[in-house]
């Protein structure tokens, strides 16, 4: 019978060595009598190594814990160095400003409400505030990054007790913010303890946004007279009543407005002689008169700015839009226009509107639409622009400036040029700056 040993100070079998073993394998031939031992040995070499192994696997865990002890302050230190330490918390309060959202972030989750409520809280800005001591420290006493009170409807959805941890959340603006003017934007908010509390901060309104029904404004009874700092106000009309805008009768300071549908429930109670900047958003057809009638009461320091939706067009609106004749002012108007697939519709509109206005001081004027709009009927356009620029034969404003052209929309505007320099592209420009 063949013998098979392997002492330890051998070192590695030899090839030899490994071939027998393959061969008694491969046979059916007994194993050799000397088997036992040799596993024997075998199986102690084997733990010396397991047992060698154990310590350098402990000496290598010591050596990454110290080096990671080591990076950890390695990094510490490099830190101080960094750019942004040096940075005066003035200029940091402006970078954090950067971090809140103006809307609420509805990918976050899938829970609308949270999303609502994040909203509120600040919370882009809360998790910047964990990076050290400093930040938290200018986040929470810098007022200006918390007077912003955004309110979507989501906040307010679900039980009670959501509702209530979003009052607690105003609350809490309301004291960071100090005695700061407030930005507010209140947006479908169906809840009337909230409305009444960020009602009862009217007096520090510098800016709002309110797009809210008959029976959401009716909870901002309490801001009535006492909207003394209010210069911007963006409003949606749609779908609210004359009475519902009582708040609203006493804004003196107000410089800006955008109002999002007809401005006629507004024309009885805003200043609009003390703006100097005027927007009407989303015209309908029904709704252009009145924002061209409102032009009268705006001062020479106003720009204007109205975009006309002409997809709402309806047979009653075939029959005249019954635009006054107005007369304004103003020295500056920007009309956008989106573009209807009838042709004729937008012509109607074009012509009624320059027909009945009459702008003796107009200097700077720019006219936006579908490129669609000037192929289609340029002739028409040249009319239409023609009758508001240029209603008497001798009068002539300033210069007209070569129009923009864009992918999508093309724009006239009166600029202090030269006639002699205002040769342009196409018919339409060409032939007004010839008049």
């Amino acid at each position: 019978m063949s013998t098979l040993r392997w002492e330890d100070q051998d070192g590695f079998p030899e090839p030899e060595l490994k071939e027998r073993i393959r061969d008694l394998l491969r046979s059916h031939s007994p194993p050799p009598s000397n088997l036992s031992s040799t596993i024997s040995v075998l199986s102690k070499e084997l733990q010396k190594y397991d047992d060698k192994i154990s310590q350098l696997k402990d000496e290598l865990s010591r050596l990454e814990s110290h080096r990671s002890a080591l990076d950890a302050y390695h990094r510490d230190c490099r830190s101080l160095l960094a750019p942004i330490r040096r940075l005066p918390p003035e200029i940091l309060g402006d970078i954090f400003q950067l971090c809140r959202s103006s809307e609420p972030n509805f990918s976050r989750s899938s829970n609308r409400i949270d999303c609502g409520i994040a909203h509120i809280a600040q919370e882009s800005m809360l998790r910047v505030s964990q990076v050290c001591i400093l930040w938290h420290t200018i986040i929470m006493g810098t007022p200006s990054l918390w007077n912003t009170i955004s309110l979507h409807v989501s906040a307010v959805w679900g039980i009670p007790q959501r509702t209530q941890v979003t009052i607690g959340l105003i609350k809490v603006a309301f004291e960071r913010s100090g005695t700061l003017p407030l930005d507010v934007r209140l947006d479908g908010v169906r809840h009337g303890d909230v409305l009444e509390l960020v009602a009862s901060q009217s007096a520090r309104w510098e800016s709002a946004k309110i797009s809210c029904n008959s029976s959401e404004l009716g909870y901002l009874t309490a801001a009535k007279g006492n909207l003394p700092l209010l210069r911007s106000l963006e409003l949606d009309t749609r779908g609210i009543e004359a009475q519902d805008l009582d708040f609203l009768e006493s804004v003196p300071s107000l410089r800006a407005l955008t109002v999002y549908g007809s401005i006629q429930l507004c024309m009885s109670k805003l200043p609009l002689k003390g703006l100097v900047s005027y927007g009407c958003a989303e015209l309908t057809p029904k709704a252009i008169r009145w924002a061209v009638a409102s032009l009268s009461r705006l001062s020479p320091a106003c720009d204007v700015h109205f975009r006309v939706d002409l997809v709402r067009w309806s047979h009653s609106t075939s029959l005249g839009l019954r635009i006054p004749e107005t007369s304004s002012n103003i020295n500056s108007l920007l009309l956008e226009v989106e573009y209807s697939f009838r042709t004729a519709h937008c012509l109607q509109a074009f012509d009624e509107i320059f027909a009945a206005l009459t702008l003796p001081s107009l200097r700077h004027f720019s006219f936006t639409a579908d490129e669609q709009l000037f192929t289609v009927a340029p002739s028409a356009i040249h009319r239409a622009l023609h009758s508001l620029l240029f209603p008497h034969p001798s009068p002539f404003p300033e210069s007209l400036a070569r129009p923009h052209h864009g992918t999508r929309a093309r724009r006239v505007s009166v600029h202090p040029f030269r006639p002699a320099a205002t040769v342009s592209r196409g018919p339409i420009w060409r032939a007004l700056a010839q008049q």
